[in-house]
């Protein structure tokens, strides 16, 4: 099994993260792709993808890194919009 890299790029459009997927992990670009078609409000635009090379570049979500000490309500507001995230989609096909 591999691991997928992630890297965050600053450029003139602001931040960016590339991710390059393992053959296992492939679905993943499409998979962000969609969720992101139906959730913007909630996920990083796709700015470029790539589904047979297995990579996608993302903006970065804008607000405060959760890792980075925000209080516990941020992290369930994050939790809760997940969770939402979740639902609606378990109802797309």
């Amino acid at each position: 099994m591999g691991f997928s890299c992630v890297l965050r790029v600053q450029t003139d459009q602001g931040e960016l993260y590339f991710k390059a997927l393992p053959e296992t992990y492939a679905a993943e670009v499409s998979l962000v792709e969609q969720l992101t078609a139906w959730h913007l409000k909630h996920l990083p635009a796709v700015v470029a993808a790539d589904e047979p090379a297995r990579w996608v570049l993302l903006r970065a979500c804008a607000g405060l890194c959760l890792e980075d000490g925000a209080p516990l309500a941020v992290w369930q507001r994050a939790a809760r919009a997940y969770a939402d995230l979740q639902v609606a989609s378990a109802t797309k096909s």
